[in-house]
């Protein structure tokens, strides 16, 4: 990260968190002009009041001390708000006015796969390309900091090496769900590597969480106790940088699944 702010022309300026520990000590040995933001420590950008309600997420919005304004995203979670009050220091810093800023934020509705929603009618599926722990339990913290709805994640294990290294980690990603739903690996082109296979992951979670998991084998598997297990109200999360998605595609275009849906989504929404 040093050498990349090193980099910065002389009339240019770096936008770093506050909030960590290893990133904000570059404020302290660095002779380029640094913009801070974060949510816990005190920064130039800040986030205060966060509330998160439906996958939405509300904040006020405090620039060197004072506040500008609230501003609600279309995107769940507390990264999702460091995101944004990153994005928002660099145009603050730029000169750009804050209604700008909070037009562009709210009207931002995200990336594919990045909880991409597919269905939200009765039953949410949702997408996502998290595929490291950390980004699994970002992920999963968001979706729950948003809904008290029963969560059950189909993770996809990416690559024989990451899941060789992690699968300990993997273990205690998966708290924020109630069900974990865990496909063989997706390779990635890589050669399997003797004993490393998704049992790693499904004992990692045995022991370190107390969350109901289950070992499906393929894709296919996956979609089939899927079909059989979930219900109206429940929210299905697809995990991982692989094909995974296919299994959140055929749920979501599963049009046998719950035909009463739409008369439930109103009850279920509301509880």
């Amino acid at each position: 990260f040093r050498r990349f702010l090193e980099k910065l022309p002389s009339k240019g300026f770096g936008v770093i968190s506050a909030d960590d520990s290893g990133v904000a000590e570059l404020g302290g040995v660095f002779g380029k002009p640094l913009v801070t933001f974060g949510i816990h420590n005190p920064a130039d950008c800040m986030a205060e009041n966060i509330y998160h309600n439906d996958f939405t997420s509300s904040f006020d919005l405090i620039w060197r001390g004072r506040k500008l304004g609230s501003i609600t995203l279309k995107a769940p979670g507390k990264y999702n708000v460091q995101n944004a009050i990153a994005a928002a220091a660099v145009a603050l810093e730029l000169g750009i006015g804050f209604s700008n800023v909070k037009a562009g934020l709210e009207e931002y509705r995200g990336i594919s796969r990045r909880f991409e929603v597919h269905k939200n009618n009765g039953f949410m599926v949702v997408d996502d390309y998290a595929h490291h722990p950390t980004e699994v339990k970002a992920t999963l913290s968001a979706a729950r900091e948003s809904t008290d709805r029963r969560i059950i994640a189909v993770f996809q294990p990416h690559r024989y090496t990451r899941t060789h290294f992690l699968h300990e980690e993997y273990g205690k990603a998966f708290d924020d769900a109630d069900i974990v739903v865990v496909t063989d690996i997706y390779s990635a082109g890589e050669t399997p590597i003797e004993n490393v296979c998704s049992s790693l992951v499904v004992d990692s979670i045995h022991r370190n969480s107390g969350v109901r998991v289950e070992e499906v084998g393929d894709l296919d598997g996956a979609i089939r106790w899927l079909k059989s297990e979930v219900k109206p109200g429940d929210i299905i999360i697809t995990l991982g940088a692989g094909d995974v998605t296919r299994v959140a595609e055929s749920l979501a275009g599963d049009k046998e699944l719950w035909p009463e849906a739409q008369e439930l989504m109103y009850h279920v929404q509301t509880g």
